[in-house]
């Protein structure tokens, strides 16, 4: 009984996650030519630049807290 509730759950789960990644990999597609149509191409550009540059920053904060934030949180624990 147990195990049925668990093969249940992660078909689910998998299901779920299976949707977030499609979502992910359709929506560039979709909304690229949209913004080239609105900003044109050298903007465009410019925005990918912008964008790069803010996954970059948003990189060394993700590592910065996952990393050492758990560190700390693990040390100071009463």
């Amino acid at each position: 009984m147990k195990l049925s509730k668990l093969i249940d759950e992660s078909k689910a789960n998998f299901f779920i996650y299976g949707i977030g990644q499609a979502f992910n990999l359709v929506s560039p597609i979709i909304i690229a030519p949209y913004l080239i149509s609105i900003c044109g191409i050298a903007s465009f550009g410019k925005i990918g630049l912008g964008f790069a540059f803010a996954l970059f920053l948003i990189l060394i904060v993700d590592y910065a807290f996952d990393i050492k934030g758990i560190k700390k949180v693990a040390e100071n624990r009463k």
